[in-house]
């Protein structure tokens, strides 16, 4: 079976690696430069071809693989002058390794659908020096026969090929991942230079961390090396692509903002039967919820954090929800009360006074202040002014 023909836009730093592999294996391939045309030659003594414009690749491919910084080269190549939009033929494969936005992968997916043409979003991992060897790790967005389709091509650059999940995924992983990455990195730098203006070896600290969990690969890769005869080359990763990423990565989070997970969907509903368990754990209080005018409502309140809280009536006769018959006591702050544990019954001091404001509830007569003595450490059962006046 024929190789398919392989485009190729975007001969850098990891380009150059990718472009070489595919060559030196066998697929025909066809490559545009933009400016630097220095890691070109090795690529046409192999035997690739050179063409000037994006159009003019996407019409001698049947696959065009695009490796370029981010998002708004991405799209200058699909929808700019001389474009693949352009030539764009039924049955042509976009796979986009770069690292760029998940909005504007979506909107250049579903542009392209419309000519018949895939967009399969397959960022990569590792670095210049693992794609020279064809190791990359790669994570691909697609569906099941498109995957199965294009991975003999990324096998010939790609050490590890991970799938995903649908069209989308790959490119969130790889954000995902970077950022992980990146504060690992950052957070290396800041050890290494608190360890070096207090005097710490940093091979002590070295040590320490490489036998321990802590340790990671980004870690040796910046301090392992640099220990060994001072190579500060370990890791090549840009700080315009870092802030690159981060950005992108923070617009990817605001937009889950409004989105439930099954997580926090689980969490959610966990928490709020936990809240009626212990809701509907409380007493019944003597007024049967008439309200708290009633006869001895008031001789059962319950905190629900502390004495400032608020205590509400819990049971309506008629079964109707709290927020319709609530009828609420607000005990005035005496600091001598102290903190109690919610649901414990408060107890007044002997002879103390208590002032209880009671808000209108829906079914209750206006509000009104209760002002009564605790006699002999109990509030008084006098019979308060005034009755719920529920109407039915």
């Amino acid at each position: 079976m024929d190789k398919p023909r392989i485009g190729f836009i975007g001969i850098g730093l990891m380009g150059h690696g990718i472009a070489k592999n595919l060559v030196t294996k066998g697929f025909p391939l066809t490559v545009r430069v933009n400016r630097n045309r220095a890691p070109l030659a090795d690529l046409l003594a192999a035997g690739a071809t050179e063409v000037k414009t994006n159009a003019d690749v996407a019409r001698n491919a049947d696959i065009v693989i695009l490796c370029v910084t981010g998002a708004p080269q991405v799209e200058e190549i699909i929808n700019g002058k001389d474009g693949i939009a352009t030539v764009a033929h039924k049955g042509l494969v976009v796979i986009d390794t770069s690292t760029s936005e998940p909005a504007t992968t979506a909107k250049m997916r579903e542009a392209l659908a419309e000519k018949g043409v895939r967009f399969v979003d397959a960022p990569l991992a590792r670095t210049p020096v693992e794609a020279e060897l064809g190791k990359l790790n790669i994570m691909v967005g697609a569906d099941d026969a498109t995957f199965a389709e294009l991975k003999p091509v990324l096998a010939a650059f790609c050490e590890n090929i991970i799938h995903a999940g649908p069209a989308g995924h790959g490119i969130i992983l790889k954000l995902i991942n970077n950022f992980i990455g990146q504060a690992i990195t950052t957070a290396t730098a800041e050890a290494l230079a608190a360890a070096a203006k207090s005097g710490l070896s940093i091979r002590k600290l070295h040590e320490v961390i490489s036998a321990g969990a802590v340790n990671s690969g980004l870690f040796q890769m910046m301090v392992g090396k640099m220990l060994d005869g001072g190579d500060l080359t370990g890791l090549k990763f840009t700080l315009v692509n870092a802030m690159k990423d981060l950005r992108y990565y923070t617009h990817f989070a605001e937009s889950l903002q409004n989105r439930r997970t099954p997580l926090t969907s689980a969490a959610t509903r966990s928490e709020h039967a936990h809240s009626l368990s212990r809701r509907h754990a409380l007493p019944r209080p003597p007024c049967g919820g008439r309200g708290i005018g009633a006869r001895s409502c008031g001789d059962v309140i319950h905190a629900r954090t502390h004495a400032q809280s608020l205590g509400k009536c819990s049971g309506a006769a008629d079964r109707r929800s709290r927020s319709q018959c609530g009828a609420r006591a607000r005990l005035s702050p005496r600091r001598h009360m102290g903190r109690r544990h919610r649901h414990q019954r408060l107890r007044a001091p002997r002879g103390a006074r208590i002032r209880r404001i009671a808000p209108r509830p829906r079914c209750a007569v206006p509000l009104r202040v209760v002002d009564f003595r605790v006699r002999g450490g109990r509030r008084c059962r006098a019979r308060r002014n005034g009755a719920c006046g529920e109407t039915r």
